[in-house]
């Protein structure tokens, strides 16, 4: 009996030392500041072998910096084709009907990529500031639907609630009211 609870604890420690953390935190030594960031929020919904496509997430982050806080939405993205995430005002998420809008100062400029996978060939990501009440208003949604500018073409995707309570909570922790 002891020899099976110590092979459970072992793996269970083991397990535990291989997921990824939910959210990390990194402090910046030369501007002295310190980043929150989700790794998992809100997904892309998909369904079937043919709705693996487009994937990817929408993740809050916090930057603290001396006396100032800071906001931001990380959206992540996987297509086919590249979508070319514009700056300026490229990002809307509808929160159960009413409409946010975000700006991205590069859009996905350089954070892009060719990453052949089951979510599609390319990569791309742009950061957009956000508030804090843009947050809570997000993580009470009900339902989120979101809009990316690309340069030639716009994606229309939906959020599941795989992830929700990720984004719910970070907002709890980290977001001041």
């Amino acid at each position: 009996m002891k020899k099976h609870s110590f092979l459970f604890v072992g793996l269970l420690i083991f397990l535990i030392s291989c997921s990824p953390e939910l959210i990390t935190v990194s402090k910046n030594e030369q501007d002295n500041s310190t980043t929150y960031k989700l790794q998992l929020g809100y997904i892309v919904k998909r369904s079937g072998a043919l709705g693996m496509l487009p994937c990817g997430t929408l993740n809050p982050i916090k930057i603290v910096k001396e006396n100032e806080t800071k906001y931001q939405l990380l959206v992540e993205f996987w297509t086919n084709t590249w979508l070319e995430i514009q700056p300026g005002k490229s990002l809307a998420i509808n929160v159960d009907g009413k409409t946010l809008t975000f700006n991205s100062e590069e859009g996905s400029g350089t954070n892009r990529g060719y990453i052949s996978n089951k979510w599609g060939k390319y990569f791309e990501r742009a950061l957009y500031d956000c508030s804090a009440d843009d947050l809570i208003k997000i993580a009470n949604g009900e339902k989120i639907l979101m809009k990316l500018k690309g340069l030639k073409w716009e994606q229309f995707v939906e959020f599941e609630p795989e992830g929700f309570s990720n984004f719910k909570q970070f907002v709890k922790t980290y977001v001041q009211q």
